[in-house]
């Protein structure tokens, strides 16, 4: 994950090597600390969201964003990408879900309509299969 820096920013991240001065353009975080900055950030927009009323759950880049009458959520998700465009938050839009009452989050399908959260069936089979290679081995080991 990164986060684009205004250009205006860009000389305090910079450093000189061989004569030359090189800026980063963007705030890069190394591997370990990447998934914690950027939940932190994220974190920030969430609650801004809900300061402004807006039901919203998200895990790192996984969110999600509700109301009752579809008309105004999409309003609600111009906003959202506003916000992100405005924090440097790069949003995917083709990883993006049209409005629905019944869609992905975290991996499971959620239903509004039933208020339902269900693993998905491929996802289900895949347990099922590791689970089936581990009984195997089980019964190979004794």
């Amino acid at each position: 994950h990164h986060v684009d820096m205004d250009p205006k920013f860009w000389t305090y991240l910079g450093f000189q090597w061989d004569g030359a001065f090189y800026v980063f353009t963007r705030l890069l975080f190394g591997l370990a600390p990447a998934c914690w900055a950027f939940a932190k950030l994220v974190r920030e927009l969430l609650f801004h969201w809900r300061s402004e009323s807006h039901r919203c759950s998200g895990y790192l880049d996984d969110s999600v964003h509700a109301h009752q009458k579809p008309e105004i959520l999409a309003i609600i998700w111009e906003r959202v990408l506003l916000d992100c465009e405005n924090a440097g938050v790069l949003v995917s839009i083709e990883k993006c879900q049209p409005i629905s009452q019944e869609f992905r989050y975290l991996g499971a399908v959620v239903n509004t309509v039933s208020g339902t959260m269900t693993v998905p069936s491929e996802k289900r089979e895949a347990l099922m299969r590791q689970i089936s290679v581990l009984i195997e081995r089980k019964a190979h080991c004794q």
